[in-house]
């Protein structure tokens, strides 16, 4: 339930009640148990796909939960890039790149007719830079990591290897 409690607000502009945040933050190692669930994986999934889904991964960052259900996610928490191109943390500029695939395929739907696999483009928009921090070739550690949280979310085989080929 602790997973599932973000579906809502990913489906709607909803807000979090400050009590149930309170609740959420002093229980984070659920987070961590929830991890292997079925249940909480497929909500995650359907949090994604969600039209409020950077809001609600948004808070899941925010109170901690998302780097203990996806303990991938540390080493981009927070993670400043000295360049030109990175206005945003890598955590925040990874929830974006999220928003911005649900705001194209609103705004083009013709430019998602062939795209068969929605959730694992979403999946792979939100690890497109998981590679951060573990040296140069992020792209390639990336894709390797991303593989490995894509099965962990029950994806199947042939979605992980999307994931993994749109995040190298």
């Amino acid at each position: 339930e602790l997973i599932t409690i973000f579906e809502p607000l990913a489906g709607h502009d909803y807000e979090l009640h400050p009590m149930a945040r309170a609740f959420l933050r002093d229980n984070l190692e659920l987070a961590a148990k929830a991890r292997n669930l079925p249940t909480a994986q497929s909500a995650f999934m359907r949090i994604l796909q969600g039209r409020y889904a950077s809001k609600a991964l948004t808070l899941m960052l925010e109170l901690g939960i998302l780097e203990r259900f996806i303990p991938e996610t540390q080493k981009i928490k927070g993670r400043i890039q000295y360049d030109v191109y990175h206005t945003y943390t890598v955590d925040m500029h990874s929830i974006n790149a999220t928003a911005h695939l649900h705001e194209l395929r609103a705004l083009e739907p013709e430019a998602f007719m062939h795209v068969h696999d929605h959730a694992a483009l979403l999946l792979a928009g939100l690890l497109h830079d998981i590679g951060k921090g573990h040296g140069r070739d992020h792209a390639r550690t990336g894709a390797g990591i991303a593989y490995t949280i894509a099965r962990r979310l029950d994806l199947r085989r042939e979605s992980a290897e999307l994931v993994r080929f749109l995040v190298l």
